[in-house]
């Protein structure tokens, strides 16, 4: 019998979610994956990622409540086990972005 997935697994698995949706631009779609995980298990790169998606949807107000959101967390920008991570700098994020991400 397979193992049950974790928690964590699901999380992984809405990040990824959501990043798919990003680069085929439904980003409406990654802000409800991005969401859930945020409700499972809230991470600094999360609300980044989530806060990119409102900023491509023109919502800079909501991009700059979750870049402070992921601010206050002060966690890894970017979280072990989600596939192409971008780690692009958010609006209000203070989070580190390494030099090679920022370049989209």
């Amino acid at each position: 019998m397979p193992p049950y997935a974790s928690l964590q697994d699901y999380i992984r698995a809405y990040e990824n979610r959501g990043l798919a949706h990003v680069k085929v631009k439904q980003y409406m779609e990654a802000i409800a994956d991005y969401t859930v995980a945020i409700e499972l298990g809230p991470t600094q790169w999360e609300y980044e990622q989530r806060a990119q998606a409102k900023a491509a949807m023109g919502d800079q107000h909501g991009a700059a409540e979750d870049g402070r959101q992921a601010a206050e967390l002060k966690q890894p920008a970017r979280p072990a086990g989600v596939i192409g991570a971008t780690n692009v700098p958010v609006p209000g994020s203070t989070a580190p972005v390494p030099p090679s991400a920022s370049h989209p």
